[in-house]
């Protein structure tokens, strides 16, 4: 009931949910998480919070709002649906004629773990939300710290209580997941799917023996393909997605780490499995390195089709126009593209500004 969307297993392909009520639900929810997150918002900046309860509360807000902005990609379009859908139209009507192995590649099955992975980790961050109610009732951002018997206004919390702790745990869950369709059903699964072309584009080229202009054009046709699924793929990702991906993903980073370093003794045991478990996801910030093979593989491609037209005998200079026509494929973000220098900077600063809070808090007593 989070996505506007459903299967259609007629077509295999993704459809827009014809449940008036499935896509109201959808919206409700998004709009629910954003006044979820103002309200986290107001608590941290104006909520007289300590220091200490801002950086263990933070990470929670990261999370919430990274689910809040990228899952209304869903509601506002259907752009995440016709990037999928095409995807796979593209496999099977071109990619399958050249290759039958395009999933079992090293990479495509890393990917698969690694999406299990961080599933089965968003479950697991749900049930330790609650396992921490339970010890930590009041823990901020959530719904309970904000009433008054948290407050310190009035002392001791009744049943009802609860209902603020399942309705956190149910907004989260659900972003989380609805989240997840552009951010690894579509980031991540394009990224390999790219790299996996690129292999086939490859190895078609080094098993023909006599290189013809015919196979050359068949080669500069697939590279175009791909370009143009690489156009609609960094359209809807480079202004909505991958921003606050990567801003979230290493605010992420940074306070989860600084939080399990700094405050072990202050957050109850399966509060501390939570953080450690927010690092796990934040991990997929390594998505990014192989985000970056896109361009790196890409110039290789251009690069050995170049020194495939010396064999060619006629059209020869048609084949090199052509070829000059042809540009290299990168992941955009903003008015940038991620490069293989990419990751080593986000690691390298994600470091150094949690280094930096750990000395501070060493140094100047932070409380």
């Amino acid at each position: 009931m989070c996505l506007p969307f459903d299967f259609d297993e007629g077509s295999n392909r993704l459809v827009g949910a014809r449940s008036v009520r499935q896509i109201r639900m959808s919206q409700f929810q998004c709009v629910l998480s954003t006044f979820y997150c103002f309200a986290m918002f107001l608590l941290l900046a104006i909520g007289g919070l300590s220091t200490t309860e801002k950086f263990q509360a933070s990470p929670f807000f990261m999370l919430n709002l990274l689910a809040c902005i990228v899952r209304w990609s869903n509601v506002i379009g259907n752009d995440a649906i016709q990037i999928i859908n095409s995807f796979l139209e593209f496999e099977h009507s071109t990619v399958k004629a050249i290759s039958s192995n395009t999933g079992t590649t090293p990479v495509a099955k890393a990917m698969k773990y690694f999406i299990a992975l961080i599933l089965i980790s968003l479950r697991i961050i749900s049930i330790m939300q609650m396992t921490l109610f339970l010890f930590a009732p009041c823990t901020v951002p959530f719904i309970v710290s904000m009433s008054v018997e948290c407050r310190g206004i009035r002392t001791g919390l009744g049943p009802s209580r609860w209902i603020g702790h399942i309705l956190d745990t149910w907004i989260l869950s659900h972003g989380c997941y609805s989240a997840a369709i552009p951010v690894l059903f579509v980031l991540c699964v394009g990224i390999v799917c790219f790299l996996t072309y690129f292999d086939v584009l490859t190895s078609y080229r080094r098993s023909l023996r006599l290189i013809t202009f015919t196979h050359m054009a068949s080669c500069i046709r697939l590279y175009r393909s791909i370009h143009l699924l690489e156009k609609s793929f960094n359209a809807f990702l480079m202004q909505r997605i991958l921003p606050p991906f990567m801003l979230t993903c290493i605010g992420l980073q940074i306070m989860g780490l600084y939080v399990c370093i700094m405050h072990q003794k202050d957050i109850p045991i399966a509060g501390l499995l939570v953080f450690h478990l927010l690092g796990v996801d934040a991990m997929i910030c390594s998505i990014f390195t192989m985000a970056s093979l896109v361009h790196t593989k890409s110039t290789n491609v251009l690069e050995m089709l170049g020194r495939t037209v010396a064999g060619i005998g006629k059209n020869r200079k048609v084949v090199r126009r052509e070829l000059k026509s042809l540009t290299v494929m990168n992941l955009k973000f903003g008015s940038n593209f991620i490069d293989r220098e990419t990751p080593l900077n986000i690691q390298s600063f994600a470091w150094n500004q949690t280094v930096s809070l750990c000395l501070i808090k060493s140094g100047q007593g932070i409380t």
